[in-house]
């Protein structure tokens, strides 16, 4: 056999350096970190190979065609004028598996007719440029039917048959490479492309199904927020009994107070001197009373005088009884233990007051409840599975909880002239309340659907125009 001649052992030189640069530009592309970085090696690198004006890798994945890579940008913009004409070139054609799909300024077949004016605009003034359309489709292992990369080339001075045929052997390296690293998105990134695909109809149809679904399904809780004050759990209010003067003021406003320790004391003189009057008089009708009934037995006439003498003897017992009663009261003590709510000290000495007088109150602090007021049209979360949390003013990151002692069995008119129903709620901690302290109270009902909730909002909502 003839040895071959110069010519053909270039071209052999020729094949296999082109051959050992498409498998290192594959190797190069995989060795790549992430999807990104995989379609900028394409796009960029290949010019070693081919000719090219510029191209762009399209991700033909999820609710619209993007640009994943554009030669000579670091960071493709998506609205730019170039990459939106590709995006929109990309959702209009269809590239064959097999083979690559190569368009011209005019003479194309089997594309659509707005493909066509996007080629004639991105051609305007250059007759003689082209582009070179490859799928670089999943691999054939892969189950799932996934939407494929669209790698677009084009040259200004149009391909040559060269060209077409190592970028299509490099196509199918670039399309392992650009897989592999698609592959390591999570899954629900690479499954939102096949909402594209669904009827506008039936997307509605879904959506609508599923929320009726979700409105009679779910079920939450009712909610109401009301303002609630701690209080004692005992009111422990001391008015007056009898008509006079204070005299002496022993505990003052905020003292503590144990059980039974004297507070306030009356000025008692003038029932001592009624007393002493009354006692006196009671000996001396007492006296007259013995010597009438002697010198009856003697006097019949004297027997009505002893019957009137008795009468009224018995007349002073009875006023000597309500004067000691009336001095047993002028000494006020603290019915509980606890602290000492009344007025100022100086206000207090000397005060007269009348029967029915509140003088002062005393507070218990180990004793302490919450009061919330809930307003009536709030009523429906009342009920059986009915929950309290508190938050107050003082600590809002903190609940307290506790038990609910008592629900008032129709709303009360408040200060602030709203109908509530008063729910008396005992915290589990008393240690750091105060008597009079407020806050939010978050009281939930019984859990409804979620229609009727949102329902309800509504018509309410409504009824307030």
């Amino acid at each position: 056999m003839p040895p071959p001649d110069q010519k053909e052992l270039d071209n052999l030189k020729g094949k296999l350096n082109v051959l050992s640069a498409i498998i290192r530009l594959g190797h190069e592309a995989f060795r790549k970190n992430d999807l990104e970085t995989t379609a900028s090696c394409i796009v960029n690198n290949t010019k070693l190979l081919a000719n090219y004006g510029r191209a762009c890798i399209i991700d033909m994945r999820g609710l619209s065609p993007s640009v994943l890579a554009v030669s000579g940008q670091a960071v493709p913009k998506q609205d730019s004028e170039y990459n939106a004409a590709m995006r929109r070139l990309a959702s209009s054609v269809s590239v064959p598996a097999a083979s690559p799909l190569i368009l011209r300024a005019t003479g194309n077949e089997n594309i659509s007719e707005a493909a066509q004016d996007e080629i004639t605009k991105i051609f305007e003034g250059r007759s003689r440029s082209s582009m070179i359309m490859f799928q670089l489709s999943p691999p054939a292992g892969n189950e799932k039917k996934e939407e494929p990369f669209l790698w677009i080339v084009e040259f200004f001075d149009g391909e040559t048959p060269q060209d077409a045929s190592t970028l299509g052997l490099l196509a199918q390296h670039y399309a392992e490479a650009i897989w592999f690293r698609a592959a390591a998105r999570p899954g629900f990134f690479s499954e939102l492309h096949r909402l594209r695909k669904l009827n506008p109809v039936k997307v509605i149809a879904g959506v609508l199904l599923f929320t009726l679904i979700l409105l009679f399904a779910v079920r939450v809780r009712q909610y109401a927020v009301s303002d609630f004050e701690i209080s004692p759990a005992n009111d422990s209010i001391v008015y007056s009994q009898l008509a006079g003067t204070l005299r002496k003021v022993i505990k003052a406003n905020g003292d503590k107070a144990s059980e039974g320790e004297t507070v306030l004391e009356f000025d008692t003189d003038e029932l001592n001197f009624k007393l002493a009057d009354s006692l006196n008089e009671y000996d001396q009708v007492t006296a007259e009373l013995n010597a009438a009934r002697q010198k009856s037995f003697s006097n019949p006439e004297l027997i009505a005088k002893a019957q009137l003498l008795d009468i009224k003897r018995k007349q002073d017992e009875i006023n000597i009884a309500k004067i000691r009663w009336a001095l047993s009261k002028s000494i006020l003590k603290s019915p509980a233990s606890g602290t000492v709510v009344m007025d100022e000290k100086e206000k207090m000495t000397g005060k007269s007051v009348k029967p029915g007088d509140k003088l002062f109150e005393i507070i218990p602090q180990d004793k302490l409840i919450a009061e919330i007021y809930l307003s009536e049209r709030d009523a429906s979360v009342i009920g059986k599975g009915m929950t309290v949390s508190l938050y107050l003013h003082t600590q809002p990151e903190t609940p307290l909880r506790g038990e609910i002692i008592s629900v008032s069995p129709k709303p009360t008119l408040t200060e602030d002239r709203r109908f509530c129903y008063i729910i008396k709620f005992r915290p589990d901690k008393s240690s750091g309340l105060i008597c009079g302290m407020r806050g939010v109270a978050r009281v939930g009902g019984e859990k409804v659907s979620l229609g009727y909730h949102l329902f309800r909002s509504v018509v309410l909502w409504w009824r307030k125009i």
